[in-house]
C-alpha cells in the first residue's frame, strides 16, 4: 500500500505521536523511547520534504526566468525552414520530371 507523504500528513503524525507520548499511563518506557525516535525521524522527513519542495520551486522559477536562445541557422542546411522560391522549385521539378517513374527508386531515396 503506497500513500503520498505530504507535509500535512507528517504534521498530523507528529501531533498524534506527541499526544500518545505525553500520556503517562498509556506507554511503557521502551515504547515511549521508540515513539520519541519515531517523532525525531518524522521531524527529519518533514525538513527533507520542505527542502525538496523549495528546491523544485527554485528550479521552476530559474527555468521560467531563463531567456530563450535565438535559433541559429543550420550550417549544413542554411535555408532550413525557408520556403523555396519559384525558380528553385522549378529547377527541382525539372530534374525529377526527367526521371522515368519506374526508375525513381534507383535515383531518389
Amino acid at each position: 500500500m503506497n500513500q503520498k507523504l505530504t507535509e500535512a500528513r507528517v504534521n498530523s503524525l507528529v501531533e498524534t505521536l506527541s499526544a500518545l507520548i505525553c500520556e503517562d499511563d498509556l506507554l511503557t518506557r521502551e515504547q515511549r523511547e521508540n515513539m520519541i525516535m519515531t517523532v525525531a525521524t518524522l521531524g527529519g522527513m518533514h525538513e527533507r520534504l520542505r527542502q525538496v519542495s523549495a528546491s523544485k520551486e527554485a528550479q521552476k522559477q530559474a527555468k521560467s526566468e531563463k531567456p530563450k536562445k535565438p535559433r541559429e541557422p543550420n550550417i549544413v542546411f542554411p535555408r532550413t525552414g525557408k520556403i523555396w522560391s519559384q525558380e528553385e522549385a522549378g529547377f527541382i521539378h525539372s530534374i525529377i520530371d526527367d526521371i522515368p517513374d519506374h526508375e525513381i527508386n534507383n535515383h531518389i531515396l
